[in-house]
């Protein structure tokens, strides 16, 4: 997480407050920010949980003007954070950084936040 773009910190701080306020259900959100890309693994109560295998499906954003940085964005259930946390599958790409968690619901973000 060192020598990053002071901008990136301050891009995935923003990112992560506006999910937080947006989504009453989210739980925790991990950085695997890398280079000039924000990675966010988001655990929220509003997916809802199957019997299949979790996938990681990531969602793309292009820059805007509040995050000028390209975003991408993994969206998953408690139970299939679980899972992936129990038996390592599936895994995240390998190019992206060691997870960090930046938010916790029963937690202010300056105390996780990296």
């Amino acid at each position: 997480m060192k020598d990053r773009l002071p901008e990136l910190e301050v891009s995935i701080k923003r990112a992560v407050g506006d999910h937080a306020m947006t989504d009453p259900q989210l739980l925790s959100v991990y950085d695997a920010s890398y280079d000039d890309q924000i990675v966010l693994v988001e655990v929220t109560a509003c997916c809802e949980s199957s019997n299949r295998p979790p996938e990681v499906l990531p969602f793309k954003f292009a820059p805007t003007e509040d995050v000028p940085f390209n975003v991408t964005l993994v969206l998953l259930s408690p139970n299939e954070w679980e899972e992936i946390k129990l038996t390592g599958k599936p895994s995240f790409p390998s190019h992206w950084s060691e997870l960090v968690l930046v938010y916790s619901a029963d937690k202010e973000i300056e105390d996780v936040a990296h």
